[in-house]
């Protein structure tokens, strides 16, 4: 089991929301947070804690549908 904190491993990190006018995200961006899911991974699982987040988190989860292509993909949390 691999965790990625995608804010927690980079807390000084903010990072341009090209779909939100002036949006920020803290954290790692969308190509930092996939360049450390490992190539030969089982299972995806993304958590999305907020609603008004889930525009920038289905962003993220459509690049990883790219990448990891026969990979399944489990999404949960409060949305």
């Amino acid at each position: 089991v691999v965790v990625i904190d995608a804010l927690g491993e980079a807390l000084d990190h903010y990072s341009a929301l090209p779909m939100i006018p002036n949006g920020l995200r803290h954290g790692l961006d969308d190509d930092d947070t996939i360049a450390r899911i490992p190539d030969d991974v089982d299972l995806i699982g993304v958590s999305t804690m907020f609603p008004q987040g889930w525009i920038i988190d289905r962003s993220l989860i459509f690049k990883i549908r790219d990448k990891f292509s026969r990979t399944p993909i489990v999404v949960g949390g409060k949305i």
